[in-house]
């Protein structure tokens, strides 16, 4: 069986501590990882200096070439959603054979079969500048529409995909992403963290991550319980609900019991996540769900929202929470700061749910979908 030539659209990896970045990061080293034989490039196109490349931890083998085409995206993407053909140019000039977009786009391509990953459907904000719309919305639409198969990182985005695009099932395939980096893992020997115990949340400060709620009830369960030692610690990239969130923290006068930390390297992350209390996640739209899988993987107790695909990567290892329910999530912070055995067993499970997840699996069954669409695309033609 011949090489396979296969084209990697990287350019949503360069939103740097994002899910799809991270997306993108680990789903070269899984293939890495499982392929020594099929060519993989990996396609981007940007204006700014190729040394921005250098920001992607690209897999070094030989098997792996970096193609990168110096054009504004905001140019490139348009022109060929009116017909202009450059990408589809490009792709056959690489005489490629398949073609994947990591992050919901895909260019318009004749003569190959081509796959997007859809990380969440919809839940483009108000707030969103002209570009993003253009990009979440009608780009995103046509390339999912016209694509040969879609991927989607969990069982509940294969579910919102089918409906939101009214797109064959048999089309969609669901492909869980992998578990964390190895460096997240439990310190060991563990003793005890400095400072007051607190309680985590790790993700961009935008409407979604339903921050507010997270607040609201921790204010309340330290209002029952005035002696309570704990603090609220919010880290994550600035976003549309950074104002929102300050102002609420000055109106309940939090101030000196919720921190706003900036976002963090990998081995600060992995510190806040191995000396927290617990961890909580009260988002309300997910595709897949990494906090959740680092904080186990670490051995923290888990809080988490039973929206969207949370309770799929959760499993029965942490506790489940109606994202709107303030009172509840209170009553679950005093739960688990107070009930040992509890919070035992939402480290042993987490710990084990963390490793059941793997970037080699979703290797192994991302080239799978492309084996089923090269083959459907070849029946086609006889």
């Amino acid at each position: 069986m011949k090489a396979l030539r296969i084209g990697l659209d990287i350019s949503s990896a360069f939103a740097r501590n994002s899910g799809i970045s991270f997306y993108v990061e680990n789903l070269l080293a899984g293939l890495a990882e499982v392929n020594k034989t099929d060519e993989f490039f990996l396609y981007t196109a940007f204006w700014k200096q190729p040394a921005r490349l250098l920001d992607i931890p690209v897999p070094k083998q030989p098997n792996f070439h970096v193609v990168h085409k110096r054009i504004p995206q905001r140019f490139l993407l348009p022109l060929d959603e009116m017909g202009a053909g450059i990408q589809d140019r490009w792709c056959r000039d690489l005489s490629l054979d398949l073609f994947h977009g990591l992050g919901h786009l895909a260019p318009p391509l004749r003569r190959m079969p081509v796959i997007v990953t859809v990380h969440h459907v919809g839940g483009v904000s108000e707030h969103a500048t002209r570009w993003e719309r253009f990009y979440l919305g009608p780009l995103t639409d046509r390339s999912v529409k016209r694509a040969d198969r879609v991927v989607a990182v969990s069982e509940y985005s294969r579910r919102e995909a089918i409906k939101h695009w009214a797109l064959d099932p048999a089309k969609v395939v669901a492909v869980h992403e992998g578990g964390p980096a190895p460096v997240f893992k439990p310190r060991t020997p563990h003793p005890p963290a400095a400072g007051a115990p607190y309680i985590l949340h790790v993700g961009s400060f935008l409407e979604h991550k339903n921050i507010p709620l997270l607040i609201g009830a921790f204010h309340r369960w330290i209002s029952a319980d005035s002696k309570r030692p704990e603090t609220l610690v919010l880290v994550g990239r600035p976003g549309r609900d950074s104002k929102r969130v300050e102002r609420l923290i000055g109106a309940l006068k939090l101030d000196g019991r919720v921190k706003i930390l900036p976002p963090c390297t990998q081995k600060e992350l992995v510190k806040l996540y191995q000396d927290a209390a617990m961890v909580a996640v009260p988002s309300l739209i997910e595709g897949f769900g990494f906090p959740l899988l680092e904080a186990m993987a670490c051995g923290v107790p888990v809080l988490s929202s039973n929206s969207a695909a949370l309770p799929e990567v959760a499993g029965d290892a942490a506790l489940l929470l109606d994202g709107h329910d303030e009172a509840a999530w209170a009553e679950a912070m005093r739960k688990v700061a107070t009930d040992g055995d509890l919070a035992a067993d939402l480290k042993r499970k987490g710990f084990a749910r963390a490793h059941g997840f793997s970037w080699a699996e979703a290797a192994r069954r991302t080239l799978n979908v492309y084996r089923e669409a090269l083959a459907s695309k070849l029946k086609s033609r006889i």
